[in-house]
């Protein structure tokens, strides 16, 4: 399943630019997602596909931070072990397209080996070389549902 899911973002998103639309003010970081708009909602990699989508994305900004949520269809999701959702943001873009001082690398754990996190955990690293540390400070949180599990992070502007 990751395999498939990198190499579908690698061919559609890789250098290409999305439009994230401002948000009126933060979501509460609930697990909930009634308060995302459908113009927050990434397109549908699958959907181009002819393919059932695993999940629904959203992404939206205020000047706060960054805001994403995951709306995971279970039934479309056949893994095991842990399940994570990676975000790579450069706030800089350095024309040689390489790993710089504003390049940001986290990771969200929105699943472990014991199952659907109820909390979902946060881990950043501010360098190519250096290890992933947990992030506390940023705000997760999931819900399980009838058919698969939401989950919702913030990434205060401070941490980019």
């Amino acid at each position: 399943m990751a395999s498939l899911i990198d190499e579908t973002l690698w061919r559609r998103y890789w250098e290409v630019l999305l439009l994230v639309h401002a948000l009126p003010q933060p979501p509460q970081i609930d697990g909930r997602l009634e308060e995302w708009r459908p113009f927050h909602r990434l397109p549908s990699l699958e959907g181009l596909e002819g393919r059932r989508p695993f999940a629904h994305f959203f992404l939206g900004w205020h000047p706060s931070g960054l805001s994403f949520a995951i709306a995971v269809l279970e039934a479309a999701v056949r893994h095991q072990g842990t399940l994570t959702l990676e975000v790579f943001l450069d706030t800089q873009p350095q024309p040689e397209g390489k790993w710089s001082e504003t390049c940001h690398h986290f990771l969200f754990r929105l699943r472990d080996r014991r199952g659907w996190a109820a909390r979902p955990s946060a881990w950043s690293r501010s360098s190519e070389t250096e290890g992933l540390e947990r992030r506390p400070d940023i705000p997760t949180a999931g819900l399980s549902q009838p058919e698969g599990y939401t989950a919702e992070f913030f990434l205060p502007t401070p941490a980019l």
